[in-house]
């Protein structure tokens, strides 16, 4: 036997006894559902939190190649938790091994993407465009066009919005 695959049913057993003493400690893993259950299974993902990890998946990906994000990246180029490099296979099994499931199908596609909310600060539901918060959102929209020279207003520029939350108020 050599010392690699040695190495390897070390870790499997490891990662046993870890799975062994999380459930013996804290016994099945339980999600908390929008009516207050607490079930075995995942509830659905919310449409606007799947929209928003959609948008920003592009930078958070960047962002978890870093150095010093992923020691398993780099070390070998390859981050199965993170699906970066990795077969659909593997990042699913590394997945299911911590109780989870993959946010992307085989296909690349987002599990529960509905596209008219790919910008999801222009949903209606979205909490900035709620009556409380609509006045200040103008009034950032009314900043941005002061500031840009820019047509923002018309234009309904929600995507650069956080550029000129700060500005509101200032001269």
């Amino acid at each position: 036997v050599s010392q690699l695959a040695l190495a390897e049913l070390l870790l499997l057993l490891l990662l046993l006894l870890c799975l062994l003493h999380r459930l013996h400690e804290h016994g099945l893993r339980l999600y908390r559902h929008p009516d207050g259950q607490l079930l075995s299974h995942p509830p659905a993902p919310e449409p606007l939190t799947v929209a928003n990890r959609h948008r920003w998946s592009g930078l958070v990906r960047y962002c978890r190649q870093l150095p010093g994000v992923d020691q398993q990246l780099e070390r070998s180029g390859v981050s199965v938790r993170y699906n970066i490099n990795a077969s659909f296979e593997q990042h699913t099994a590394a997945m299911a091994a911590a109780g989870l499931t993959p946010e992307v199908d085989a296909a690349g596609h987002r599990q529960g993407l509905d596209p008219s909310l790919q910008d999801p600060l222009a949903a209606s539901s979205h909490p900035l465009a709620a009556p409380e918060w609509s006045k200040l959102t103008r009034a950032v929209l009314e900043r941005a066009v002061e500031l840009d020279g820019q047509e923002t207003l018309e234009k309904n520029s929600w995507q650069n919005l956080w550029q000129y939350v700060g500005a509101v108020g200032t001269p």
